[in-house]
């Protein structure tokens, strides 16, 4: 697969967004075991977050059918008050893995960050996930904070 067409995601294009959050949910299953109602709630995190002005995302088909996607926004460093952008998710459907795909959608985003004058691109990662630590490793990404969390058993 040489040539990506990266498309970014229109407010009318439902069924679109129908498959993104389809892609989203078997993600998290697969991943995280996530609670029965997920696909819902991501349907709605999907159609508030497109609705903002400072979100954007970004999608990649093949045969009309979505293979992967990257969600950015727009957000304010509360420390330096400077913009950087954040990819919130970016997912690429299994088959289509080490094709590349994930280093376009990206570049992408960085392209994005560019076209905005914002110079700081940021995702979060969880620290069991080391195939895509490897990635975002590969691309150039450093460590430069942690995020801590307590599970709810010691609430």
């Amino acid at each position: 697969m040489n040539e990506h067409n990266i498309k970014v995601l229109k407010s009318d294009e439902y069924t679109i967004k129908q498959s993104i959050s389809e892609l989203m949910t078997q993600s998290l299953i697969q991943e995280y075991s996530p609670p029965d109602n997920t696909n819902e709630t991501i349907k709605e995190l999907v159609n508030y977050y497109h609705s903002r002005e400072d979100t954007v995302i970004f999608y990649i088909e093949v045969n009309s059918q979505v293979i992967g996607f990257s969600w950015l926004i727009k957000s304010i460093d509360i420390v330096t008050g400077k913009d950087f952008i954040c990819i919130l998710y970016l997912f690429v459907s299994e088959e289509f893995r080490s094709q590349k795909i994930g280093r376009v959608l990206f570049q992408k985003a960085v392209d994005y960050s560019k076209e905005l004058k914002i110079d700081d691109v940021r995702l979060s990662v969880r620290a069991e996930n080391t195939g895509a630590k490897k990635l975002y490793e590969s691309i150039g990404f450093k460590v430069y904070k942690y995020e801590m969390k307590l599970d709810e058993d010691d609430i």
